[in-house]
């Protein structure tokens, strides 16, 4: 879990953008949120490889994206309040 918070090295000859800007898979995904203003909501499912799923994980995800998207608020990120709560709050 903590790889898919965790920019990779810049790789400018990987298909995955992330791996191209040298960014986190969520500071991707916000940003990409970011530039759609228009969009008033979406849901992000994040899809894990059989036998990755554990008890819990899906909360624990669901928390670290909110504080991920808070504490880049904190240093002047645009994405804070752009993830809600499961279920919609």
């Amino acid at each position: 879990m903590a790889q898919m918070f965790n920019a990779p090295v810049v790789d400018p000859l990987s298909p995955s953008p992330p791996e191209v800007l040298g960014i986190s898979g969520p500071q991707y995904v916000l940003e990409q949120l970011e530039t759609r203003r228009s969009v008033e909501a979406e849901t992000l499912h994040v899809v894990l490889p059989d036998g990755k799923i554990t008890p819990g994980l899906a909360e624990q995800t669901r928390q670290a994206l909110q504080r991920y998207a808070h504490y880049g608020f904190r240093n002047n990120k645009p994405w804070r309040g752009r993830l809600a709560d499961a279920d919609g709050a």
